[in-house]
């Protein structure tokens, strides 16, 4: 990977850096916001959501509910504010959170042009207040 500094830490050169940087923006989805995700009729809340070359949001779920990588889930239901958006997508990853509870990315797939434009919208607006907040 990189040269090693000392025992405690390894300096990650340029190439490593470059294969582990974001390549997309993950929009911050605070509480007081009205985004909620349901699969199969459970509510979970959305951390996050992505919005350029792939789409994808971020869920928090409990271990009980841990999907696996690679599993496809159909019949997501995504409210953005007052908008319901049906989804289908393909879990990415899912990890600890540090609190008990863990994180879970889900890209989402098959998307039609009203829904994508529906996603990109709500993206642009939440990302535009997220800068002008006072």
């Amino acid at each position: 990977m990189g040269k090693k500094a000392s025992e405690d830490y390894e300096f990650i050169d340029d190439q490593e850096l470059e294969k582990i940087t974001r390549k997309s923006f993950r929009l911050p989805i605070s509480q007081s916001e009205t985004v909620t995700a349901s699969i199969s009729g459970k509510k979970y809340d959305v951390v996050n959501i992505v919005g350029s070359e792939r789409v994808g949001i971020g869920i928090r779920l409990k271990k009980k509910d841990i999907f696996s990588a690679g599993e496809e889930i159909s019949g997501i239901q995504l409210v953005l504010k007052s908008s319901l958006v049906k989804l289908k997508g393909i879990v990415l990853h899912v990890s600890p959170d540090g609190s008990g509870r863990y994180l879970c990315g889900i890209e989402l797939i098959k998307l039609d042009d009203e829904t994508l434009t529906t996603l990109r919208k709500f993206i642009m607006e939440s990302h535009a207040n997220l800068f002008t907040k006072e």
